[in-house]
């Protein structure tokens, strides 16, 4: 279902029902999308860490197969650096920002 865009902060009450059934309702608020978008440099097999850009103070998870493999804050200047261990050449690492009323974003790398 599509709908208009929305500021955040606001408040939409979403209902589900069907005829027969019960009435199922939720609301929702509708969260900051990250103004300066998360930035992920490229990672070697050699590479221990994990370097990029984001929104200060917003904390940025690395993971491989779901498995969360290290963990930061962006530091004031908008830039992070996360200690991981090495990782084999191929792997796909997946590096999330998220904050408090922010959607949470990611994006993903093949490490060379």
């Amino acid at each position: 279902m599509k709908i208009e865009k929305q500021s955040s902060g606001k408040k939409i009450l979403v209902k589900m029902y069907k005829t027969g059934y019960t009435t199922k309702s939720k609301t929702v608020t509708v969260k900051k999308v990250f103004s300066k978008g998360l930035t992920v440099n490229s990672v070697k097999s050699t590479q221990k860490t994990i370097t990029g850009k984001g929104s200060k103070g917003a904390t940025v998870r690395a993971y491989v197969n779901n498995k969360q493999i290290g963990k930061t804050t962006v530091k004031s200047n908008g830039t992070y650096s996360i200690s991981i261990p090495k990782q084999s050449k191929g792997k796909s690492i997946t590096v999330k920002i998220s904050k408090t009323g922010y959607a949470t974003s990611s994006k993903s790398i093949k490490v060379k």
